[in-house]
């Protein structure tokens, strides 16, 4: 599931979730150019806490063309990083990799194709298939974002929660941030389509950019059954999609038991660099070591919580993730509301199917 579906979803139930930001005013649209190593280079976007995102997305370039790593969702922001990707070099763009289904990294493909007509949009076959499969879901916020829009106008000009409560002030700040974000990019909704990848492959694929090489790797499922990596072994940068995400992450319609598989693969590889799907770009692998470690405590706890008998109600009421708030919140309680959120809320229904012995779905 994409930030923006969990939003647009947790609005129609009258809850906000927040995402603490330090830099507000420019987001959904606002990003940072970091080079990353000789000829790659990462669009980190900024974090907000209107849950309208853009995944980060990668410039590769090459002796003969340039491959891009994710397309993100907003059409205005890819056309301003394609700007960018055309003054660093006069090659085309010969390959954009959607590293998974979800909306935030995928929903700017058309665009990739009206400026370059010669593109190839590649996914692993399991990508493809789910967003064929998740197309309602994929096409969200383009086809329900205006509704949206509206009521959260509505809501912010009557100044209550649907049962007459007045809001809190950090809730009427969340809901001013994605109000504000949602009408940033309302003009720019009419021009996203649905648009699935051209070709894909299962297992690796390597290509070959002149005399750089580049591998596409599926080292099984972790955040959704699909998800691709990308790894440049000249710069032994590590491209990573939502496998890995900070400053917390996601866990819709996740493997917790795979993705610790996948996570023991990437730190063999011993990355430089690692650019995730969400946040910062990675000079050491401590991050990923925290994610083992909080996937492992989900899975132990699922397992005993089953062992005992307990329905998943009562095991989501008993288990407990308090040792990581200062790792990943400090004293941060939005933070750690994300966390909860974005994560636990459906990582531990996930891990509570699979000590079960359920066979998970997306």
């Amino acid at each position: 599931m994409s930030h923006s579906r969990r939003v647009l979803t947790l609005f129609l139930v009258g809850v906000v979730t927040a995402w603490p930001s330090a830099t507000e005013p420019s987001a959904p649209n606002s990003y940072t150019r970091i080079r990353v190593a000789d000829g790659i280079y990462a669009f980190i976007y900024s974090r907000t806490s209107s849950g309208i995102v853009n995944g980060n997305c990668t410039a590769i370039l090459g002796d003969n063309g340039v491959l891009v790593v994710d397309s993100g969702q907003v059409p205005l922001a890819a056309r301003r990083i394609i700007a960018e990707i055309r003054q660093l070099t006069e090659k085309p763009v010969r390959v954009l990799v959607n590293t998974h289904w979800h909306a935030d990294h995928v929903l700017s493909n058309n665009e990739y194709r009206r400026a370059f007509p010669g593109v190839t949009v590649l996914a692993h076959e399991e990508t493809r298939r789910l967003m064929e499969k998740n197309k309602d879901r994929v096409m969200q916020l383009p086809s329900q974002g205006p509704g949206f829009a509206q009521s959260l106008r509505e809501a912010l000009a009557r100044g209550t929660r649907r049962d007459g409560t007045p809001f809190p002030a950090e809730q009427k700040a969340s809901l001013e941030n994605q109000s504000r974000d949602l009408e940033a990019i309302l003009p720019e909704l009419p021009f996203v389509e649905f648009a699935p990848a051209d070709a894909t492959f299962k297992g690796e694929f390597t290509m070959h950019l002149g005399r750089r090489e580049v591998r596409l790797l599926h080292l099984g499922r972790a955040n959704t059954a699909g998800d691709t990596l990308v790894y440049v072994p000249d710069a032994k940068v590590l491209i990573t999609g939502d496998v890995v995400v900070a400053p917390v992450p996601f866990g819709f319609g996740s493997y917790p038991g795979e993705w610790l598989g996948v996570l023991d693969k990437i730190l063999a590889m011993k990355p430089a660099a690692i650019v995730p799907g969400h946040g910062p770009v990675m000079h050491d692998t401590k991050y990923i070591a925290t994610l083992q470690r909080i996937l492992t405590s989900l899975r132990a706890q699922a397992e005993d919580a089953v062992k005992q008998g307990l329905s998943l109600e009562d095991a989501q009421k008993k288990m407990d993730f308090s040792a990581f708030r200062a790792e990943l919140a400090g004293d941060d309680p939005l933070l750690w509301c994300a966390f909860q959120s974005f994560f636990l809320d459906s990582a531990i229904p996930r891990a509570y199917a699979e000590a079960k012995g359920e066979t998970l779905v997306e």
